[in-house]
């Protein structure tokens, strides 16, 4: 899966994608999700993924199974009311939408 299209699945599942350094990684910067419960995130995305599969979209079963591939690597950090889901092994990346990405949490 491209890393465009994993940042629009993200967003129709209903999260921001963020950019993140978690800890230990020295200044790397890698894509991540905040929010309150963690628990079902890779799930909803994985859903939402292969939804589009059933609907004859761009995305394959083999863009599926990449995309699971990419998200085993998940860690967690606590932000006090919330949770940050972040991938080190996801860098990244600029899009056309980054500018809404940095603005804080309410």
């Amino acid at each position: 899966m491209e890393y465009q299209e994993l940042i629009d699945t993200i967003e129709l599942v209903g999260f921001k994608p963020k950019v993140y350094s978690g800890r230990g990684m020295y200044g790397k910067e890698c894509l991540s999700i905040i929010s309150a419960n963690t628990d079902n995130v890779i799930l909803n995305i994985i859903s939402e993924a292969l939804g589009k599969v059933n609907c004859g979209n761009s995305i394959s079963v083999s863009d599926v199974q990449d995309l699971c591939e990419m998200l085993k690597g998940s860690k967690i950090d606590s932000m006090g009311k919330n949770k940050v889901i972040y991938w080190p092994n996801i860098p990244w990346e600029e899009t056309d939408h980054d500018s809404t990405y940095f603005e804080a949490e309410e």
